[in-house]
Formats: C-alpha cells, structure tokens, sequence
C-alpha cells in the first residue's frame, strides 16, 4: 500500500510540475475583418503563461498576460498592421521568448522534458502559402530552439495553424504534431 501511495504522489507530481508555454503569433495584415474570429479563437488558448505576438513591422504588439491582453486584445486586433517581415519576426519573437521564459526554453537548447510548448500561427491562406511560411518561418523558429530534429518535430511541441481560407490553395504540412484549423 505504502509503494502504491508513493508512486500515485511521484507521478502527480511529475504531472503538475509540467510546464506548458504557449506562443501565438498573429499575422493579421489580410484578415482584419475577422477579428472576432481571431479573438474568440485566442480567447481559447490564453492562459497564465503565454507570449503573444502580433507581427506589425517594426511596432508588433506583445501581450504576456491576460489583464493587458483583455483590455487591449479587440483595438489591437482592429488595427491595420503590414506584412510580416519574416527576417524581423524571427528576431523580435526571438528577443521576446528570451525575454519572457528565460532558463525555461533556451535559443540553441531547447527545452528540458518537463516543458512543453505549444505554438499557435494566425495566418491567410495566400500569404501562408505564397510565403511558405511553414518553412521558411516555422521551420527556422523549431530549428533555433531544437524543438525539430531531422526526425521530426520534438515530442514537447505541438502547432497549430490557424488559417483563413481564401482562393489561393496550396499543399498543407501534414505532421502528427501539426493542427490545421480554417476560420
């Protein structure tokens, strides 16, 4: 009875000091009507610990907590931003996970076992695909932080694209750790 008792409170523990990250990144230069969308898809996956990113050249907007994120969120997501600068991106969002989870996800090292990370894109269809940003954006952030080997996508990660559909169709990555959701 006493191995049983130690082995449910060792494994609960493991369990509860998992740490989840989430990181959303919103290119919302074509899809500014449906903010409401976005939003209501965001609301959904805010939490206590989370970075998001709304690309806007060189002003992005970034919320890391939910009292700014509710107050701001709407004025925010109404506001016409331009077209992501992939290069520029990379490097603010980089500057900003090294800012806000410092020793917990590390550029070049990864992410110990015990965290896990969840990625959320906001993109069109026809930049999405007329960018390949799944590679040429997605990719390189997974490379920098070792959240993908030439095996495939770490265990720790999951993505999920969410993409508003539009006439321009192109081939979608296909992964086991890969969510596509239309809006």
């Amino acid at each position: 009875m006493k191995k049983t008792i130690i082995l449910l409170l060792l494994s609960t523990q493991s369990i509860f000091s998992q740490n989840v990250i989430n990181l959303i990144y919103v290119d919302n230069h074509e899809t500014l009507n449906k903010f409401e969308e976005i939003q209501n898809n965001l609301d959904e996956i805010i939490d206590n610990n989370f970075l998001l990113y709304i690309s806007d050249g060189d002003d992005p907007s970034i919320f890391t907590d939910t009292a700014n994120y509710t107050e701001k969120i709407k004025a925010t997501l109404l506001k016409q931003t331009e077209r992501p600068s992939i290069k520029m991106d990379v490097r603010y969002l980089n500057h900003q996970i090294t800012k806000h989870f410092d020793g917990v996800i590390k550029l070049g090292e990864g992410v110990n076992e015990n965290t896990k990370v969840n990625l959320y894109f906001f993109f069109d269809m026809s930049t999405f695909c007329g960018y390949d940003l799944h590679q040429d954006f997605v990719n390189n952030l997974l490379l920098f932080y070792k959240l993908r080997t030439k095996e495939g996508i770490n265990n720790n990660c999951k993505i999920t694209y969410y993409i508003h559909e539009n006439s321009d169709e192109c081939k979608l990555p296909t992964d086991k750790q890969i969510t596509i959701k239309k809006y």
